[in-house]
């Protein structure tokens, strides 16, 4: 009984930690879809849901730095998708490019970038969510009141908050977004000359363009997103939590197995201090237990985890990835909760008297 309980805190340990991780995975997987070295963002840069714009022309400023290859606009905004089949109101992240620009990395976008070039044409992320209805290629689906056609899906991914997240054109993001100033982007992405340092670089080009946007590199960009997920809103700050009380749970059941398998054994125990084992080495015994009731439930709780991992991914489309690092870092908890569980339980054995025990 004791070995499953510990199973199943090992099992919640290894989905909280899965969610965690999917926070991490979803507030950083368009970002690292990028190309570029530094990017531009306005002062007022909060993420991506609230990325605030900034004039186009700093782009033109940073350009002209020596070690600046190459800058792109990315347009970032949202718009209602009308699912005409249920007659539901869903909204949709708009990210707009320059179709003859190399912004992504991803070769399943990059394929269709030409096609973008149409008007009211759009590329639809092929995780996107069911409630926003059928999406083939080549369907007509109705945005911000205007029918535009389905190039085909792309594989990127979405969060918890990115429930659908649509590639345009430049010039399509503005006829989506008709108060929405072409002169004004939300991102502004460098592409620096090889050998240039990054930071460097960053340095100098906050004292070329003027206070009203912040210039960090890719490391600082994707740190301040994490940050922000983790720290600034409830669906990190939830996760996080669930990972402490998993350990906690499993450390109270195991408390409670290694004290009540002392209890049932007290003679035992008893006899070895009689016989003369020292107070470390019936310590060393106590660990021990609790190490192999832990390491017991360890395999159940993994197998049970990776199984959920599976049916999360599949039904709510959220990146659940079983690492090696993961498995690592919840086997060292197990061992550390097994310890400290075992050290408390010894008490029991500590304070007993062998003479009252016969």
């Amino acid at each position: 009984m004791g070995v499953a309980g510990v199973a199943f805190s090992i099992m919640l340990m290894f989905v909280q930690l899965g969610f965690f991780g999917a926070v991490i995975i979803g507030a950083t997987q368009l970002y690292d879809n990028f190309r570029y070295d530094l990017v531009i963002v306005s002062k007022d840069y909060t993420f991506i849901h609230a990325p605030r714009s900034f004039p186009r022309r700093r782009l033109l400023q940073a350009v002209s730095h020596r070690d600046v290859a190459a800058t792109h606009a990315v347009y970032l905004g949202s718009a209602p998708w009308h699912n005409r089949e249920t007659g539901l109101r869903n909204s949709v992240t708009l990210i707009g490019v320059n179709p003859g620009t190399p912004v992504f990395r991803n070769a399943s976008i990059n394929r269709h970038l030409d096609g973008l070039r149409r008007r009211d044409t759009a590329l639809v992320d092929s995780q996107t969510r069911p409630k926003y209805g059928p999406r083939p290629a080549g369907s007509l689906v109705e945005i911000a009141g205007r029918k535009v056609r389905i190039l085909d899906e792309y594989v990127l991914g979405t969060s918890f908050v990115d429930l659908a997240m649509l590639v345009v054109s430049d010039l399509n993001f503005t006829r989506l977004q008709p108060h929405h100033s072409h002169e004004h982007a939300g991102l502004g992405l460098i592409v620096l000359r090889g050998g240039a340092d990054p930071d460097i670089v960053a340095g100098e080009l906050r004292r070329l363009v003027p206070g009203d946007v912040h210039v960090w590199t890719r490391a600082r960009f994707r740190r301040h997103e994490v940050r922000h997920w983790l720290l600034l809103t409830s669906t990190g700050l939830i996760f996080g939590s669930g990972v402490a009380i998993a350990l906690v749970v499993g450390a109270v059941i195991l408390y409670q197995t290694v004290s009540t398998q002392i209890i049932t054994r007290m003679n035992e125990y008893a006899t070895l201090k009689a016989i003369g084992y020292a107070p470390w080495q019936i310590l060393l015994v106590v660990l021990e237990q609790a190490l192999t009731i832990s390491l017991l439930g360890f395999l159940p709780g993994l197998l049970a985890a990776w199984g959920l991992y599976v049916m999360v991914e599949r039904l709510a489309l959220l990146p659940m990835v079983l690492t090696v690092e993961r498995t690592t870092l919840v086997l060292a908890l197990v061992v550390v909760m097994s310890l400290v569980s075992g050290g408390l339980a010894y008490r029991k054995v500590h304070v007993a008297d062998p003479a009252e025990l016969f």
